[in-house]
């Protein structure tokens, strides 16, 4: 769209301006957007007050007079001019500024598509990486998970694919490793035995995100991989037992590490909510620490951990598959719970 185009677009969108107790703009539609004067004075856009460039505020806000209000406010093509008491020139806030903050803003509603064990999963080859990364990234906004195949049997890999996500996070077992069986460590991960579904980090007061399971080897029997989708199972939860749903949403459990000379603590709920949404599903029964609540608040923890984990370890929950060396594993840690069956033989 031309510049020329967009400005003729832009006047026929605004048509009146009131000023009183607030500002007043009347848009063609017939819709009407109502702002505050603090508000206004607090998001100006001009260079004194915004870095254009860092997009941060320049303004100090705690030195903003709370019962503010404009000298002078007029209407041109480009949006609104308004002339503030605490500075010289006026500050322009264009309509495209205007429209877009002009209404209560709905959260944005994501496709999501829950599951269970019928999932067909979204998989991609690694060799296409680059060519479809935005199919890497709907899958897992959508699925919360996605296999890759013909993955170079090296933790290069991995760095490769999570460098395709976001930055790679440091943790108390480094950024990239690899594990098998080793009767050493501290850690169930380091079995051969099953693992329930769980997520990981619930001793960490930033739970990690994305996480990447590449298998370099596999002559085992068993070692099955389990993904359980936990907002299909809170919807689940929320639409036939809203009392423990809410429980859930509210008790926080305390998560540890104490192991290799580390020791860790965080409080999380199972289930937290934003927006009358599940954001994030944090429950590991592996690394939950002693707790003394109330004995009512106790008693419900722990009818709800029965009922939620149940769900979490019904078959009908779970997607189970068998990873082949050179396949990798990608799913979100906020979403998706992950587990194994137990295996003999190597497994790395």
């Amino acid at each position: 769209m031309s510049d020329s185009v967009t400005e003729e677009f832009k006047k026929d969108r605004l048509e009146t301006l009131e000023v009183d107790d607030e500002l007043r703009l009347l848009w063609r539609s017939g819709e009407i957007s109502r702002f505050n004067f603090i508000w206004l004075r607090d998001n100006a856009r001009d260079a004194k007050n915004f870095d254009a460039r860092s997009h941060q505020r320049r303004v100090y806000t705690a030195g903003l007079d709370p019962e503010i209000r404009p000298e002078s406010a007029r209407l041109e093509s480009a949006g609104v001019c308004i002339k503030w008491p605490d500075m010289t020139d006026e500050v322009s806030y264009p309509v495209s500024f205007l429209h877009q903050y002009g209404f209560d803003q709905p959260s944005v509603q994501e496709v999501v598509e829950t599951w269970g064990a019928d999932l067909e999963a979204p998989k991609m080859a690694y060799s296409t990486l680059r060519d479809r990364q935005g199919f890497l990234l709907e899958s897992i906004r959508r699925y919360g998970m996605a296999i890759i195949s013909g993955c170079p049997k090296e933790p290069a890999a991995v760095t490769e694919i999570a460098e395709r996500l976001g930055y790679i996070r440091q943790t108390i077992f480094g950024d990239v490793w690899s594990f098998e069986a080793d009767a050493a460590r501290d850690d169930s991960a380091y079995s051969t035995e099953g693992l329930r579904p769980h997520t990981d980090g619930s001793f960490s007061f930033d739970p990690p995100g994305i996480q990447i399971l590449l298998c370099l080897e596999n002559v085992a029997s068993g070692a099955e991989s389990i993904l359980v989708d936990g907002f299909h199972v809170a919807a689940a939860l929320c639409r036939d037992q809203s009392d423990v749903f809410n429980d859930l949403c509210e008790i926080p459990i305390t998560g540890i590490y104490k192991g290799d000379g580390v020791l860790l603590r965080a409080d999380h709920p199972v289930f937290r909510v934003k927006d009358g949404r599940v954001c994030q599903v944090c429950f590991n029964n592996y690394d939950r620490d002693i707790m003394r609540l109330p004995d009512e608040q106790m008693l419900r923890m722990y009818q709800g951990i029965r009922v939620v984990d149940s769900m979490f370890n019904d078959r009908a929950n779970q997607w189970r598959y068998t990873l082949a060396a050179g396949e990798a594993l990608v799913f979100d840690n906020w979403r998706v719970l992950h587990g194994r069956t137990a295996y003999k033989g190597r497994r790395k």
